[in-house]
């Protein structure tokens, strides 16, 4: 009970106190590993102070480190940058098919109203399908604002047959071999 009401003044101290911007930045392997995914949280004294104390008896810094994570805070007068690395939520998960590869994230119960999300991920070959707002090859971002900040993550690459070689280096690299073979 005591976690509800605390989560629920979390939520209502966010709505009266200001914004919380989230950046996340994925990154996923070629078997289907997070390389990658690192989060930074931008917001004020009063909503860090919540959420550092969230969580009875142990702060935001140790819950991220007990979980191997790495934690870095920068402040700025009344506002704070929280640095979250090496941490990957248990919502983040991966599909491995033999020419797909599927990334799917869940926020779930996230306070919306006040809480600006940036997502950035990039995958290991060309996304082919996905509900992001802008796609460039194999980089898909997503920006969310209020109420569509708790909107799920998707997308959908194909697997390059060969790791970080493209089809024009292949030929590059058989043109030499040709060539010093004369």
């Amino acid at each position: 009970m005591k976690k509800l009401i605390l989560g629920l003044s979390v939520i209502f101290m966010v709505l009266v106190s200001g914004c919380v911007t989230i950046s996340i930045e994925s990154k996923v392997g070629r078997d289907g590993g997070i390389a990658k995914y690192d989060m930074m949280i931008d917001t004020s004294a009063t909503v860090y102070s919540l959420m550092d104390d969230y969580d009875e008896g142990e702060s935001l810094q140790e819950r991220v480190e007990s979980q191997g994570g790495t934690y870095k805070e920068e402040w700025d007068k009344d506002n704070v940058r929280i640095i979250m690395t090496d941490i990957v939520p248990e919502d983040v998960h991966t599909e491995v098919g033999e020419d797909y590869l599927i990334y799917r994230e869940t926020f779930g119960e996230l306070p919306t109203e006040g809480v600006n999300v940036h997502y950035y991920l990039e995958m290991p070959g060309k996304i082919v399908e996905s509900n992001a707002d802008s796609v460039d090859g194999n980089k898909a971002e997503w920006h969310m604002v209020g109420a569509d900040s708790g909107r799920d993550i998707y997308a959908k690459s194909e697997v390059p047959a060969l790791p970080g070689i493209s089809a024009f280096s292949i030929i590059g690299i058989l043109l030499i071999v040709a060539l010093i073979r004369r």
